[in-house]
């Protein structure tokens, strides 16, 4: 009762009767993270910056745990992006996701929890300011959109690449330099 009262999880009537337990847990954090962002509690800066320390460690221990499985989910992400793309379509949920199965492939939940937490303000910023299916973007935006989500892919693989090559130090500059693009993408859009 009182995680149902504090939010973290919800109890409903399951289809046996009984009560089905749904950890909210993530959806929670994320909420609170997206509150205090646009609270203006935490600047964009701020948030490349924690967001690059905290990739960095990812990276590393991504280069420490994963195995084939995580590599080989990584590489279905970027066909998947890749295949949006040719047909001329975002593939923003794609790019998110990428990082997302970064923090997975570490094998240590916190770093899911708090990469699921900044991915998600960056999907909200994201798609507050380029949707997918909005009509009133127009051809230059929504083309930019695409060279924006192609240059992230080109990150995404050289990133994969040096990971398989454990070449960490690689991994780090790749990844550095697409958050910096990326911060850079997000400041246009809080003008």
């Amino acid at each position: 009762r009182i995680l149902e009262l504090s939010g973290f999880i919800t109890v409903q009537k399951g289809g046996s009767g009984g009560p089905l337990i749904q950890n909210t847990i993530l959806h929670t954090i994320n909420a609170l993270f997206l509150d205090a962002f646009q609270m203006e509690k935490i600047s964009n800066q701020e948030l490349t910056s924690a967001r690059q320390d905290i990739e960095r460690v990812v990276l590393a221990r991504v280069v420490e745990k994963a195995d084939g499985a995580e590599f080989d989910r990584l590489r279905d992400n970027i066909h998947s992006a890749n295949a949006k793309l040719e047909k001329n379509l975002l593939a923003t949920d794609e790019n998110i996701q990428f990082h997302n199965l970064l923090a997975k492939a570490t094998k240590n939940h916190v770093y899911v929890i708090v990469m699921g937490s900044i991915m998600a303000v960056v999907r909200e910023l994201m798609s507050r300011h380029s949707p997918e299916d909005d009509a009133s973007m127009s051809s230059f935006q929504y083309t930019e959109g695409i060279l924006k989500s192609r240059h992230a892919q080109e990150y995404h693989e050289g990133i994969l690449n040096a990971l398989v090559e454990r070449d960490l130090p690689r991994a780090i500059k790749l990844m550095d330099a697409h958050l910096q693009e990326v911060e850079e993408r997000v400041q246009l859009f809080l003008k």
